[in-house]
């Protein structure tokens, strides 16, 4: 169990026995995706999805190496944008923008 997984409360699982469907990978990954952390979730559940469908494989799909796969996808790892996306684009995902809903707080006009 790592840092991340003790500050969200996140328990040892793996895809296969908590997620039976892509669209539960992909909801999970949603939901990751909307904490506001600076991405510090987000890129955990990346790692874990990765490792669980496997770092050779991705490598092969990426072409970087396992070693600078584990680094950038490590609980420390600070991924460059490109390699982001490799990876997500790899593992068969994609990222959607949408526009964030305004804030419910108002601002006072005087």
């Amino acid at each position: 169990m790592t840092d991340i997984d003790r500050k969200y409360g996140i328990k040892e699982w793996k895809l296969t026995d908590s997620m039976e469907s892509e669209e539960e990978i992909l909801e999970y990954l949603e939901e990751c995706a909307k904490e506001n952390d600076g991405g510090t979730l987000l890129l955990h559940a990346i790692g874990k999805i990765a490792r669980e469908k496997g770092m050779s494989q991705l490598a092969k799909t990426t072409g970087m190496s396992r070693e600078h796969l584990y680094t950038a996808l490590s609980d420390n790892g600070n991924p460059s944008f490109k390699s982001l996306l490799s990876i997500i684009n790899s593992l068969g995902y994609s990222i959607r923008f949408v526009r964030k809903q305004p804030s419910s707080q108002t601002t006072a006009h005087i």
